[in-house]
């Protein structure tokens, strides 16, 4: 009834005194997921993982309560800015699981754009592949928002424009969503610096030119973001401002080859003594020799 007329701190206040006769697993299941619900409703997220944790350990889960901890997981992670963590939790929820009251928290199209987001931000192009559009479970999901499955096919398609550019429009919703407001500029940002990582990537020089093209931008701006990625150790590489060209940054091989024959000698060399000092004692029989007590 408190929850009906959106006194959730109230509901909540009585779930708490309810919880102390709480004493079958399925009833201490139900328990946690209501905690979880209310606290997602009044977006007291660190005591999401407090009870998806308890109902975690919980015996005799109901049928599809696993998807729905991976789900509040996911939420708890997100909101933490954890996005790796997030991403490889709502990649394990199933469609078909999200149901009842549980759907007050995430639905299923909440799960692939949360998912597709955490997702582009903290992997690379081919977990993303392998985890979102190979897998069968979380593809029913992305399915459902086709804005956001095109987006993270134009992400592994290396098509970088058009994904920013369908992400930028979707800005303004984002900005809008209970859960996910607070983290759409980290997110964006994100997403778009892992684009120039990878596409960088392949490359041993690119013209900044071409990269202003493909991150729909102009080439003052690319080389401001790449110097920010550069000094952040995001990307190694270094800045031709003259040339406008982007070079990947060599390790010096034949340092490294000397140093490692340097090290190879030493060890070798620390060897060899070892050996002869060693023969020396025993031809010569220079040692402590311990006389056996009789009992």
């Amino acid at each position: 009834h408190c929850i009906e007329q959106g006194e959730f701190s109230l509901a909540l206040k009585y779930v708490s005194t309810s919880r102390e006769w709480s004493m079958e697993a399925a009833h201490i299941f139900q328990t946690c997921m209501t905690f979880i619900r209310l606290s997602a409703l009044l977006r007291q997220y660190t005591d999401i993982q407090t009870f998806t944790s308890k109902a975690q350990h919980t015996q005799g889960k109901e049928q599809g309560g696993q998807s729905m901890i991976h789900a509040a997981y996911g939420l708890y992670y997100m909101t933490s800015g954890k996005f790796k963590d997030a991403a490889l939790s709502f990649v394990q929820v199933r469609q078909q699981d999200l149901t009842g009251p549980f759907l007050d928290v995430l639905c299923p199209q909440d799960i692939a754009l949360y998912g597709v987001l955490c997702a582009l931000a903290s992997l690379d192009r081919n977990e993303v592949q392998a985890k979102l559009l190979d897998s069968s479970s979380f593809r029913e999901c992305l399915d459902l928002v086709p804005q956001v499955r095109d987006l993270t096919l134009d992400f592994c398609s290396c098509k970088y424009a058009a994904c920013l550019s369908s992400l930028e429009q979707m800005k303004e919703a984002l900005a809008l969503d209970l859960h996910l407001h607070e983290q759409v500029s980290e997110l964006c940002q994100q997403i778009r610096s892992k684009g120039i990582v990878q596409y960088f990537a392949p490359f041993m020089s690119v013209s900044l030119h071409s990269m202003a093209a493909a991150f729909n931008t102009d080439v003052d701006g690319m080389q401001a973001e790449v110097a920010r990625l550069v000094s952040k150790g995001q990307l190694d590489a270094k800045i031709d401002s003259h040339k406008k060209i982007l070079y990947m940054r060599h390790a010096n091989q034949r340092m490294a080859a000397y140093q490692n024959t340097m090290r190879v000698s030493e060890d070798f060399l620390n060897t060899t003594q070892a050996l002869i000092l060693r023969m020396n004692v025993l031809k010569h029989d220079f040692g402590i020799h311990l006389a056996r007590q009789k009992k």
